[in-house]
Order: structure tokens, then C-alpha cells, then sequence
């Protein structure tokens, strides 16, 4: 007789030592709803980033212009609907919004993400994010960032508060609307 692999079963196998990503939530919490702006406007702004498609290092914060962020995974089907969304509207509105593509998966690493982004055609930044981003984006957006199916996408002003977090996936006028009225 086998006993099914539960979460629980799971994580009591291994002490409480690992985190399934997608399972530390509860898919039907609303936490994505409330923007915590003080933890929006925090430091993750200024950890330097690595855009796996240049090589270069960048910070959220040195960003001139809206930055529309989104957190997903290279397997999410969702996430990948979205930047095909994104990719079709992306050169309409790539001098007045930035767009930023963090995995918050552990098993992807920068060349991953790169070849993600190429294999489908994806020009703008692309990065891993670094645990303490991802704590952070957590604090200000709510649990949800770390769901990639379900995770918003978090748009920052350049004065540096969050007007919104929209859900996905969302066309590049819906994104435009969002940080044009956000962004006053």
C-alpha cells in the first residue's frame, strides 16, 4: 500500500525545510490586492539586477520611466500568454514604459531565462530574482508575486510608488491605461 505525497507529508519528510514554489500560498487568497506602498518604495528598488539578455546590471530605481514588473517562471503557460501578449504591443510602448521579467523559480537559472527570451522572441529585460527581491516584492504585493500563474504585474512609478498591480495576463493598452492613470 503507497501513501499519496501530500504537501504536508512532505515538508514534515524533510523537517519544514523546503518551499514548494506555488504551494506557499493559498490560490484563493486575495492578497495581491493591497499594495503596502512604504515596502513598494523599499531597497529592492536598488539591488542591482542582471539583464540575461545584455549582460548588463541595472537597479529598478535608476529606471527613468514607468517599470512594469513581472514575476513568472519559463514553464508558466500563463506567463508565457502574457509575454506573447506583451511581445505583439511591446515597440508601441517601449520609449514610455519599461518592462522587467524576473523568474521567482529556483530551478531557473540566467541562461534559462535568456534562452526563454529568445526562443520566443522577447526583446526587452529579462533577470533572475535574487531572494531578497523577491521577500521584498512579497511585502509590497502580497504572496501571489511567488505564484507565477497567479503572480501580478506590479507597475512602479518613476517617482518610485506602485500605483497598481494588474492581473495577468493584461494587453500592453490595458498595461499603458493602468500606468497612465497610476502614474498622474
Amino acid at each position: 500500500m503507497t501513501q499519496s505525497l501530500t504537501r504536508r507529508r512532505l515538508l514534515a519528510a524533510t523537517g519544514g525545510s523546503i518551499a514548494l514554489a506555488g504551494c506557499l500560498g493559498d490560490a484563493d487568497d486575495d492578497d495581491g490586492s493591497e499594495i503596502d506602498q512604504e515596502a513598494a518604495m523599499g531597497d529592492w528598488q536598488e539591488v542591482p539586477l542582471e539583464d540575461v539578455m545584455t549582460g548588463e546590471e541595472f537597479t529598478i530605481a535608476e529606471i527613468d520611466r514607468p517599470v512594469v514588473i513581472h514575476t513568472f517562471a519559463t514553464y508558466c503557460p500563463t506567463c508565457n500568454s502574457h509575454q506573447d501578449g506583451v511581445s505583439d504591443g511591446y515597440g508601441d510602448v517601449d520609449d514610455e514604459i519599461a518592462f522587467v521579467d524576473l523568474s521567482v523559480d529556483q530551478n531557473d537559472d540566467p541562461a534559462d531565462v535568456r534562452e526563454h527570451a529568445e526562443d520566443n522572441g522577447h526583446e526587452w529585460r529579462f533577470g533572475v530574482a535574487p531572494s531578497e527581491v523577491t521577500s521584498d516584492l512579497i511585502d509590497a504585493f502580497g504572496q501571489s508575486v511567488t505564484t507565477p500563474s497567479q503572480s501580478p504585474l506590479m507597475s512602479i512609478c518613476p517617482d518610485r510608488s506602485a500605483p497598481a498591480a494588474l492581473n495577468k495576463p493584461a494587453t500592453v493598452e490595458e498595461i499603458q491605461t493602468a500606468v497612465e492613470t497610476g502614474c498622474e
